[in-house]
């Protein structure tokens, strides 16, 4: 069973989402999912850190990973250089789709969110390999405020 969702959205301007979040089609989708969540519906606001090229997925196969980073606001600022240096490398990276790094709106900015793709499972396992993975979570790892988690996604039509 299906209980886990991740709905990214970006909007041009603030008048955009306020209207969208009344349209009728968003209370349908949001009741909708409501019998098959596994937690409490968790929405955040988000500004671009590090958005780069989105490209198509080629095939059926393509793997999408969602990273939460919480990390103590000391930490901030090595989390902001590794997180932009891996988004850099990774849209370099043999089936890389995307790599974008938003950052909380509200606060100290010590929360983000990583989305990225990859053609295929394989692609998305090199990437876990790489130099750069590896140093981003060797970077990350005793600054978070939870665990590392990059969670893997499948895509609904």
């Amino acid at each position: 069973m299906l209980n886990r969702f991740a709905i990214h959205e970006s909007w041009s301007n603030r008048s955009a989402y306020d209207a969208n979040e009344k349209a009728p089609q968003m209370a349908a989708l949001r009741d909708g999912l409501n019998p098959l969540a596994g937690a409490p519906l968790d929405r955040r606001t988000y500004r671009p850190l590090s958005i780069g090229p989105t490209r198509n997925a080629g095939s059926d196969g393509a793997v999408y990973m969602v990273v939460f980073l919480d990390v103590f606001p000391p930490g901030l600022i090595p989390t902001l250089a590794a997180v932009k240096d891996a988004a850099v490398a990774a849209r370099r990276g043999e089936g890389n789709l995307r790599y974008d790094i938003e950052q909380e709106g509200v606060g100290l900015g010590n929360h983000m969110i990583l989305y990225a793709a990859w053609q295929n499972r394989d692609d998305f396992d090199s990437y876990e390999q790489s130099d750069y993975a590896r140093h981003l979570r060797n970077v990350v790892g005793p600054l978070l405020g939870s665990p590392y988690d990059d969670r893997l996604y499948a895509l609904l039509d």
